[in-house]
């Protein structure tokens, strides 16, 4: 499975730097918005060079839950600084990123997908989580992380 969602982020990471070569997203003092990265090759980079690993937001147009995930999660204050403190934040539409949604195997949205520095998968949140329950799959992937491991972890 590492193996699958490697190939995956190097997929994703040849379709952006192609089609969506973008900087981050500004966030103004009114928006609360993560500055989402838009190229997966520019989210490698800075993972590589930062050594914090890629959170890969997957969501899809007119997703019900998708909307919840970003109202009330990612514009949640102390989810925002925990996610622009510790990881590098990468957020792929399945109407823009298609080839690369199916080859990390995502059935439904949104999906959230964690990524080390090395590319290594490390984890996966599969639809909606409240804020709190992001930061403690957010804790259980850490600690697994130190302990070598490489869980899947699931809603």
């Amino acid at each position: 499975m590492n193996r699958l969602h490697f190939i995956a982020l190097t997929l994703v990471c040849l379709l952006n730097s192609a089609v969506l070569a973008q900087q981050v997203a500004p966030a103004s003092a009114e928006n609360s918005e993560i500055p989402w990265l838009r190229s997966a090759t520019e989210a490698a980079k800075l993972s590589q060079s930062t050594g914090k690993p890629i959170l890969v937001y997957i969501r899809s147009q007119n997703c019900h839950y998708c909307d919840l995930l970003q109202k009330n999660t990612w514009q949640n204050p102390e989810t925002r600084a925990q996610v622009m403190r510790d990881m590098i934040p990468l957020k792929l539409t399945l109407e823009d990123n298609k080839a690369a949604v199916e080859a990390m195997k995502v059935k439904g949205f949104p999906s959230v997908i964690i990524f080390s520095p090395k590319r290594e998968y490390l984890a996966r949140i599969d639809g909606y989580v409240t804020p709190e329950q992001f930061k403690t799959k957010v804790t259980e992937t850490v600690i697994s992380r130190s302990a070598q491991s490489t869980p899947v972890l699931q809603r």
